[in-house]
């Protein structure tokens, strides 16, 4: 993923209250919304998770559905202020 310096700069970075689940998903959403961007359908790039990753740590998948209630409740209230 490429992000602009400046675009980065626009929307304030990452947000410090995700600091290890949805951090990604707060910066692409705050992003998606302020900019356009362009979506490919071809493989760039691999991701991979390994034991000691964030993910893998705070549970995998069951952490990130513990977390994402507040991923959700910024969600919205991000949508509210941005007038969207």
């Amino acid at each position: 993923m490429m992000i602009r310096r400046e675009a980065l700069k626009a929307v304030g970075g990452f947000d410090e209250r995700f600091r290890r689940l949805y951090e990604d998903q707060v910066l692409l959403f705050k992003i998606f919304l302020k900019f356009p961007v362009i979506a490919s359908g071809d493989v760039l790039d691999h991701y991979r998770q390994h034991l000691a990753s964030a993910c893998a740590q705070d549970g995998g998948v069951s952490g990130h559905i513990s977390a994402r209630p507040a991923f959700l409740e910024w969600l919205q209230s991000y949508l509210i202020d941005q007038k969207f």
